[in-house]
């Protein structure tokens, strides 16, 4: 039977090859493909495929295709053609190819998922839903606060405890935003000594390595590799088994104790929605409430991590930015109080700063990927409906044309002459998009963009970040970050050494 098997995958193969080479389509011209069936697949360098595309921008354009696996892929670069993307034609690229290794992550469903197609009622529902309880105005970013500044302070205690010895900040931060997030989705609190919160980072981890690697777009276009021992195979049962174990009990939870009149988190908004649609005859499963809430944890956890350990990474290298902070949070927060988030208006040089660290790492280098949901066309060029879509934010957010010196940090791209902040007209504004665009924009980017003023701070009004003694810190560059679904920073140790206030100030 072995002897039989082998003939019959190489033949299913090389039908599946033939098929796709014979099946043209108008799409833009890209980089000749080297190899049959592997395109261009390792011609992208996998640690910066977003470079390995603006190099073949120069040549080929700002909009081209490559073939990946027998896969064609339009990539979009330069702000120009993004925004006709994001926001012009923003219905018409709101779709999502799809790939078999996110169905498995959705336990074999799109409906309902940030993964489905715009054009979905469904999904729209849904994330209109969430929106709306994260209620991210007025009382709304008021429990924002007091959720954050609870975390945050046993996070300050952890930091404490190390004695301003060197240690690796990445599994501490992402404690602490696991907690900030599940108390936000589903009203739970934790403590940042918890077992869960191992438990979830390991099953993030498992999603990122099947989303970042050669096994995962093998098992896209051969899903019976599953069988045959594929590792993002592997990765994606062992994330959702966690998942499931963690997330099924917290909804039950809710579903037990919630209370209509006062829903308290997003879980609860959901829970409602079900209701409300019940009454009129229309269905939400219990899988759409599971998925909805996996994606915002997904997300909501795994920028928050990332940014917060690249924000360290970056003070360690930029000392005098570090410096203004602390001044101006001395000057206008003092050390008496807590941080607030009507801090904000005041504090011109903080909120620069994490603009300009948003754009200087850009997390979200290539976004999720898009699919056309209709035939259409960009920058001239006709693309048919289905196609997947890359876009390139590091391209806009690192254009030698719009950003000078674009690898070195300086807030004051985001600041007039005066200290004041950039109008939402200035070209640095415009060609902006740390939180995407259009349709498919974060659903919780004020609240993202206010969760990070409070950790910047409420750390730094405590401590001082320097590396261990004696050394140098390690580059902050971003290209040298690891990717998975975001850009995440190489691992690195910090010390927290508790500020004094500046002699003029004592």
């Amino acid at each position: 039977m072995p002897e039989l098997l082998m003939p019959a995958l190489v033949a299913l193969i090389i039908i599946y090859i033939v098929i796709k080479f014979m099946t043209k389509k108008s799409i833009p011209k890209g980089p000749p493909q080297k190899w049959p069936f592997i395109g261009n697949a390792f011609e992208i360098d996998s640690q910066n495929p977003q470079e390995t595309f603006i190099n073949w921008s120069k040549k080929y354009g700002d909009v081209f295709s490559v073939k990946v696996f027998g896969e064609d892929i339009v990539i979009v670069n330069g702000f120009d053609a993004v925004y006709e993307a994001l926001v012009t034609k923003s219905t018409e690229f709101a779709g999502r190819p799809k790939q078999f290794r996110v169905k498995l992550m959705l336990d074999g469903e799109y409906t309902g998922s940030c993964w489905d197609n715009w054009s979905n009622p469904k999904m729209r529902l849904l994330k209109k839903a969430a929106m709306r309880s994260m209620k991210q105005f007025g009382e709304g970013l008021d429990r924002l606060e007091t959720i954050s500044l609870g975390v945050i302070e046993e996070l300050i205690g952890v930091l404490d405890s190390k004695e301003e010895q060197p240690f690796y900040p990445e599994h501490i931060i992402n404690k602490a935003t696991t907690c900030i997030i599940l108390l936000y989705l589903f009203g739970e609190e934790y403590h940042m000594d918890h077992p869960h919160l191992a438990v979830l980072h390991k099953m993030l981890r498992y999603w990122e390595d099947s989303m970042g690697n050669a096994s995962g777009l093998l098992l896209d276009i051969f899903p019976w590799l599953r069988f045959f021992g594929n590792k993002a195979y592997r990765e994606i049962s062992k994330a959702a088994e966690i998942r499931d174990s963690i997330f099924l009990p917290l909804i039950k939870k809710r579903k037990e104790t919630i209370d209509k009149a006062n829903p308290d988190c997003v879980c609860d908004a959901l829970l409602l929605l079900q209701e409300e649609q019940r009454k009129v005859g229309k269905v939400i499963t219990e899988l759409d409430i599971k998925i909805t809430l996996q994606d915002s944890f997904m997300g909501g956890v795994d920028t928050t991590t990332s940014a917060v350990t690249g924000m360290l990474l970056i003070l360690m290298n930029y000392p005098e930015v570090q410096t203004k902070l602390q001044r101006e949070i001395d000057g206008v927060i003092g050390t008496e109080r807590p941080p607030s988030l009507a801090d904000k208006s005041k504090m011109a040089y903080t909120e620069a700063f994490i603009l300009e660290m948003l754009r200087y790492m850009s997390l979200a280098a290539l976004g999720l990927p898009r699919a056309t949901e209709t035939d259409t066309t960009l920058r001239g060029h006709p693309l048919p409906k289905g196609i997947m879509v890359v876009l390139n934010l590091w391209s806009v957010h690192h254009d030698p044309g719009q950003w000078d010196d674009s690898f070195t940090l300086k807030p004051e791209r985001f600041l007039n002459e005066d200290g004041t902040p950039v109008s939402p007209d200035h070209p640095n504004k415009r060609n902006f998009f740390p939180f995407g665009a259009g349709h498919r924009i974060c659903i919780a980017q004020v609240l993202a963009k206010s969760r990070l003023f409070l950790f910047v701070t409420s750390l730094l009004q405590k401590f001082t970040f320097l590396p261990p003694e004696g050394t140098t810190p390690p580059s902050c560059d971003p290209r040298l970050f690891k990717r998975a679904l975001i850009l995440v920073p190489q691992p690195f140790q910090v010390r927290a050494i508790r500020w004094q206030q500046p002699d003029d100030k004592i």
